[in-house]
């Protein structure tokens, strides 16, 4: 299934190749045992600042998040949206040791499965997103599709 991806950045220290992260959602779209609503699918890559303020605004939490979601609107052509941050994604890389390229693609893979309807808002949903996210994962790896991202550390 061919499905419009569009990629907006507000963070500009994040260097990715676009090519890279339209794959991710081509296998998931065609390999995943699960599926998302057809149409277009946006993905966000934005400041901390900008989410946590999304954070508050649509679901009433002020405090910094690593991805929201919004579902889209499949009678327009559109899947949803996944905002994600690339702030929060470089300290929580750190924190897990793990790479930033590993941390944005969990968060992509999280993203999708809530477009493809799981919830995480329960213990029991909790469990099944990680489940889910784990072997959604482990199908990109074993497609060689994580993506090379890198934070520029330095601006000049």
């Amino acid at each position: 299934m061919f499905r419009e991806i569009s990629i907006y950045s507000a963070a500009q220290r994040l260097n990715y190749d676009e090519d890279e992260i339209r794959r991710i959602f081509a296998i998931l779209d065609e390999f995943s045992e699960r599926s998302i609503p057809d149409g277009e699918l946006s993905i966000a890559f934005l400041d901390g600042e900008t989410m946590r303020v999304m954070h508050g605004e649509f679901l009433g939490d002020p405090a910094p998040t690593d991805v929201i979601t919004f579902p889209g609107d499949p009678e327009n052509d559109f899947a949803g949206e996944i905002c994600i941050s690339v702030e929060y994604a470089v300290e929580s890389a750190e924190e897990r040791g793990c790479t930033l390229s590993d941390e944005i693609t969990l968060y992509m893979v999280h993203g999708w499965l809530h477009l493809s309807g799981l919830s995480d808002q329960t213990p029991e949903d909790a469990a099944k997103m990680r489940e889910a996210e784990a072997g959604a994962l482990q199908l990109l790896k074993a497609q060689n599709a994580i993506p090379s991202l890198v934070y520029a550390w330095l601006v000049v």
